[in-house]
């Protein structure tokens, strides 16, 4: 056992004092005896300096094995602070890089490779920015923000995905004596910026088709206060022009009021028992006075099936009120418009599927357009579909959204100058026991 300080002091000053008094001895003692006396000091002393020596070796050491022992919790600290740091990184939906002085990328979340580098494996850091984002509009917002501090544009990018717009945001932050480091942070607000642009279309294309029909009213109104009683023919046909205008804006307001309702949030799904025959055989009686006019005739094939379908009946009378009104409007004269039911057999299912074929024998849809038709207020030439009335441009719209509502789909078939021909789908709408009773 190392001894304390004070007693290896005091018996240090012990062995001392034992050599002063072997010197005043030394000259009385036989000559063997002083070199026995002085070897024996000689030895405690060194006995003394050697357990000194060793019990300093010790102490360094142990402060040593301190000193290793606090360097590896403070790396152990920054390792977990690291790990914290990058996980609550990848953890942000949007991507944030960050640079150094010099433009390499120093730290990339998940989020960022994902946008920048999607499929690879390999590590954006230490790559240049330049290399891994040439968007020079990107860039000049980087390095506005090298020189002026935080800095904010938006972007459209080119990603694998398609094209992309982005907010971008830059920020420095010291980086060293080469200069500002930057943080880069992405938001992809493509859909809120498509949305914007949508409803910006479509207040301005409501406002057209609004702004048509009154004008005319307007003109109207105002000739027939001039001619006054001289003329009953002109203020018969103004009166009448008035009237259809009328009808189109009524026709307007209710087509937007369908489309509101089935874009709000609320819009739910509502099934109950419907029959289809008689959905289908009172849309056959409200367009029959426009159809007879043309000599177009409403014809119904639908599956027995069918009296019974599980179903919203609002939202499907809705489709097909809209697809009916496009298929006469747009069949020739003299021909007929067909509605086909069928029960689409889906195994052992407990519910079966319901198409319905609605099928016109007219100018049909050119192959460029057919992908369009669907848009809010797009409409053919009606010069080139042949068609003297006009509609809305939103009743495919409409369709569309109804039968997102119902989980269901449409496909277009039409050959140009020979028909058209819609296709729903509605999944599991048929029982399988009115199925097995048929």
């Amino acid at each position: 056992m190392p001894l304390r300080p004070k007693a290896r002091a005091g018996l240090l000053a012990l062995v001392v004092a034992l050599g002063a008094l072997w010197l005043s001895i030394v000259p009385a003692l036989p000559a063997p005896a002083a070199i026995l006396a002085g070897s024996l000091a000689l030895l405690v002393a060194g006995g003394l300096f050697l357990a000194d020596a060793r019990d300093a070796e010790r102490a360094s050491e142990a402060e040593r094995r301190r000193l290793a022992l606090e360097a590896d919790a403070r790396r152990a600290e920054r390792d977990t602070e690291r790990e914290a740091l990058r996980a609550i990184l990848d953890a942000v939906e949007q991507p944030v890089v960050a640079l150094d002085a010099a433009g390499f990328l120093t730290v990339a979340n998940r989020s960022a490779a994902a946008l920048l580098a999607p499929g690879s494996s390999r590590p954006l850091t230490g790559a240049p920015l330049d290399q891994i984002l040439p968007d020079e509009p990107i860039l000049a917002i980087v390095r506005a923000a090298a020189d002026q501090g935080l800095t904010r544009g938006q972007v459209r990018l080119l990603t694998a995905s398609g094209p992309r717009i982005l907010e971008v945001q830059a920020e420095a932050y010291p980086g060293g004596p080469r200069g500002p480091a930057i943080v880069l942070s992405l938001r992809d607000v493509t859909e809120q910026a498509t949305a914007l642009q949508l409803k910006t279309d479509f207040v301005a294309n409501a406002s057209h088709e609004l702004r048509t029909p009154l004008t005319s009213i307007k003109a109207a109104a105002e000739t027939l206060d001039q001619i006054g009683d001289e003329s009953p023919e002109i203020r018969r046909r103004l009166i009448s022009l008035i009237g259809s205008n009328a009808e189109r804006l009524e026709e307007l307001a209710r087509d937007l009021l369908d489309l509101s309702s089935l874009e709000s949030p609320g819009a739910d799904c509502l099934p109950e028992h419907v029959d289809l025959f008689e959905i289908a055989e009172q849309l056959r009686e409200m367009f029959h006075p426009i159809a007879e006019q043309r000599r177009i005739s409403i014809r119904l094939e639908l599956d027995e099936r069918l009296h019974e379908l599980w179903t919203d009946p609002r939202l499907v009378r809705l489709v097909l009120r809209n697809l009916l009104d496009n298929a006469i409007k747009f069949a020739y004269d003299d021909t007929s418009v067909l509605v086909r039911g069928t029960v689409v057999e889906a195994g052992a299912a407990q519910r079966l599927d319901t198409r319905i074929d609605v099928i016109d024998r007219g100018i049909g849809i050119p192959i460029a357009l057919q992908q369009r038709i669907f848009e809010r207020f797009f409409q053919a030439d009606a010069a080139r579909s042949g068609s003297k009335s006009r509609g809305t441009g939103l009743g495919l719209a409409i369709v569309k959204h109804a039968l997102r509502a119902l989980g269901g789909s449409i496909q277009v078939a039409s050959v140009w100058q020979q028909g058209t021909t819609m296709t729903v789908l509605l999944p599991a709408s048929v029982e399988l026991a009115t199925t097995e009773s048929g």
